[in-house]
C-alpha cells in the first residue's frame, strides 16, 4: 500500500513539474520569460510595455535596462529614479557609451552605436535625466 501511494505521489509531483516547464520543445530551461526578465522586485519580471509608455520609457524596457535598474523601487540594482538630478542629459549619454570612463570600477556593459543607436540612446537620455 505504502508502494502504491509513493507512486502515485511520484507520478503528481512528475505531472505537475512538467506542467510547469517550457511549452516550446525548442525553448532553454535558461532563458528568461516572455515579456520580462528574471529576478526583479515586484513580480518577478519586468513589466510589458505600456502603451502610455513615452519614448524613453519605451527604449528602457526594448534595451533591457530594468535588468540592471530599479525604476521607482521596481527592478533590481541601482535605482535610476532620480538620476535626472545628479546628472545631465550629456552625462547619461557618455555613460551608457563608456560606462568605465566615468566610474573605472562599473559593471555596466558598454552601448556602443552596434547595440543602441544614436536616436534610442538619444531618446533614453532624454528620459532619465528628465527623472528628478
Amino acid at each position: 500500500m505504502r508502494r502504491v501511494f509513493f507512486l502515485i505521489v511520484i507520478a503528481g509531483v512528475a505531472l505537475a513539474v512538467a506542467s510547469c516547464g517550457p511549452t516550446d520543445s525548442t525553448q532553454q530551461l535558461s532563458s528568461p520569460p516572455p515579456g520580462g526578465r528574471e529576478g526583479n522586485r515586484g513580480g518577478g519580471q519586468t513589466p510589458p510595455p505600456d502603451a502610455n509608455a513615452s519614448p524613453g520609457q519605451a527604449v528602457f524596457t526594448a534595451q533591457n535596462c530594468g535588468k540592471c535598474h530599479a525604476l521607482n523601487g521596481v527592478g533590481k540594482g541601482m535605482d535610476l529614479s532620480k538620476v535626472g538630478a545628479k546628472h545631465d542629459k550629456a552625462w547619461i549619454t557618455d555613460h551608457v557609451r563608456d560606462p568605465k570612463k566615468h566610474t573605472p570600477t562599473s559593471r555596466m556593459e558598454a552601448y556602443p552605436e552596434a547595440k543602441l543607436n544614436a536616436k534610442d540612446l538619444d531618446t533614453l537620455a532624454e528620459y532619465l535625466a528628465g527623472l528628478k
